[in-house]
């Protein structure tokens, strides 16, 4: 039996869609795991597009859960990394029979596979909801700023009331700088009271390889956002990742690659009780300064103009 992974963004334009594309293809071609990863996406559907698929098939997601046509006849399988697509019509589509019915098709694609991913819309919308009821855990996308952030916090509180036995793995802050004006690992850990998996950094050849309809670890395997995929997807499944290759290794000679720092993801209340009270603490984020949400990110952004001389 596999597991149902969600991946979620409170807001567009942090590169959830992006993420989802490379670490499918990670799992699929570094680890060897069985990956479906699907287009939840019924408003505004693009996944396709990051494999190179630019027009409906004939055979799409809602096909399936309307019980048109069966789950295999709606696979697209990407020609150069193998990754198993199920993709959402390109044209706006919000049936809500067809969403009540996604769990299903998630319980029945987690029997044949190791790993299934819902790339769920952005936002908080029906079709959200949705995918949240259809999951066994979560990963949370932020990019370092504080609209993303505070609507991760939403997306995350969203997730707790309406599938309480979901496990939230974690945040993966994505297209980092190291910009002054970015909100820190710490600070977005204890907005969101998540420990972050992984921070992505921002990467000149994933919109390439968007452009060219294939996902970055394929065409650009040694590119840091790549790399970051593949500890991240490691990380997701428990097994070690070590980059490698002439290249890889030439830049770590000259010093110009950057160091990944991974956290395991999230344990899920099970296996949480079992830990020893020191190493619970010692994985938790730090607590809020007892100034709530709102007062500690205004004094953020107050903090951010005196150091630009606003």
């Amino acid at each position: 039996m596999g597991r149902v992974i969600g991946v979620f963004s409170g807001k567009g334009g942090v590169g959830k869609t992006t993420l989802v594309a490379n670490i499918a293809t990670s799992l699929t071609k570094t680890f060897n795991k069985n990956v479906v990863v699907v287009d939840t996406n019924f408003s505004t559907s693009h996944l396709g597009m990051h494999f190179g698929l630019y027009e409906d098939p004939k055979v799409t997601l809602k096909d399936v859960v309307s019980r048109r046509s069966p789950i295999e006849s709606a696979f697209y399988i990407h020609p150069t990394t193998g990754v198993r697509v199920l993709p959402a019509p390109l044209k706006q589509y919000t049936d809500d029979s067809v969403m009540r019915s996604l769990d299903v098709l998630a319980k029945k694609l987690k029997q044949d596979n190791d790993v299934v991913i819902l790339d769920a819309a952005p936002g908080l919308g029906k079709e959200v909801l949705s995918s949240i009821r259809s999951i066994d855990e979560a990963i949370i996308v932020a990019t370092p700023d504080l609209p993303s952030v505070t609507d991760a916090m939403k997306t995350v509180n969203i997730i707790k009331k309406v599938n309480s036995k979901a496990n939230i793995l974690g945040v993966v802050i994505n297209r980092v700088t190291n910009e002054k004006h970015e909100l820190t690992r710490k600070e977005i850990e204890s907005a969101t009271n998540l420990s972050s998996i992984i921070e992505i950094p921002e990467d000149k050849r994933v919109p390439e390889s968007i452009a060219l309809g294939q996902p970055a670890v394929h065409n650009f395997s040694n590119s840091e956002a790549s790399i970051a995929y593949n500890y991240l997807s490691g990380a997701l499944i428990g097994e070690d990742y070590s980059p490698s290759g002439m290249r890889y290794g030439l830049r770590k000679m000259l010093g110009l690659t950057k160091k990944h720092i991974v956290r395991p993801p999230s344990l899920g209340k099970e296996r949480e009780e079992l830990e020893r009270p020191a190493e619970r603490k010692a994985r938790q984020p730090e607590k809020s300064d007892g100034h709530g949400l709102k007062g500690r990110l205004n004094a953020k952004v107050s903090q951010k103009l005196r150091e630009r001389g606003l």
